[in-house]
């Protein structure tokens, strides 16, 4: 792993260490420069996102979702979910998570056996990415039925994975469709979980969850960044 991948990472996922300047250099040089590999500029589009620069984001997703390597396509079809569901884009989010379940499906048929990366950059991540993004969306559309047994099937892959990263992004949505569903008490438990993983320093892309703007369950906000240790967790 490369000295860019390790700040990219560390931005993305929320540690606390990385110097502020080192990080803008580092995330211009990956999203801009020719011959970056491509994991390295989806990292930099999550930062970009996390920083409320979608259009920018968007330009170095966009292209991404048509990679070869099928982890990658994947991955970069749902952080541009992500981010259209910060916008209230739901219907957009909605095909955008589809497209990165089928291409997370193609990678597990070549990348299974892999080693897991600790961050969840690889196929059985992508793949609870991609359901826990779907069961998101489906929160944002009022489809609590879909949601839950979406929800279902991501934490049977979570379970697998043991990521954090993607452990904290099925808690939130867990929460927040406990929430839209009228089941406030049920809320609480993987609220705490999520908010507790996210504290220890590696936790969700920021701004990779919530289901957008009018779409968003009451309880993180009203709509506004619910943050942690000035990182968004959802």
């Amino acid at each position: 792993m490369s000295s860019a991948e390790n700040v990219l990472r560390a931005a993305a996922f929320g540690a606390r260490d990385v110097p502020e300047p080192v990080g803008e250099r580092v995330l211009a040089a990956a999203a801009h420069r020719a011959g970056v590999p491509a994991l390295e500029r989806w990292l930099a589009a999550v930062v970009l996102g996390a920083r409320g620069r979608y259009a920018a984001a968007t330009t170095v997703l966009e292209p991404l979702t048509r990679h070869g390597e099928p982890v990658v396509a994947s991955l970069a079809a749902t952080a541009l979910a992500s981010q259209r569901r910060q916008l209230g884009g739901h219907a957009v989010a909605l095909a955008l998570d589809g497209l990165g379940l089928r291409r997370a499906l193609d990678g597990l048929d070549s990348r299974w056996d892999d080693p897991p990366d600790p961050d969840g950059l690889d196929a059985r991540g992508a793949l609870a990415d991609a359901l826990t993004g779907l069961a998101a969306d489906r929160v944002g559309m009022g489809r609590m039925a879909e949601a839950d047994a979406l929800l279902a099937r991501a934490a049977r892959v979570v379970t697998v994975t043991d990521c954090p990263r993607s452990a904290v992004r099925l808690d939130w949505v867990r929460a927040e469709c406990a929430l839209a569903s009228g089941r406030a008490g049920d809320s609480i438990s993987p609220a705490k979980r999520a908010w507790e993983r996210a504290g220890r320093g590696r936790g969700s892309p920021p701004g990779q969850v919530g289901t957008g703007p009018g779409g968003r369950a009451g309880g993180f906000g009203g709509g506004r960044k619910k943050k942690t240790g000035g990182r968004d967790c959802r």
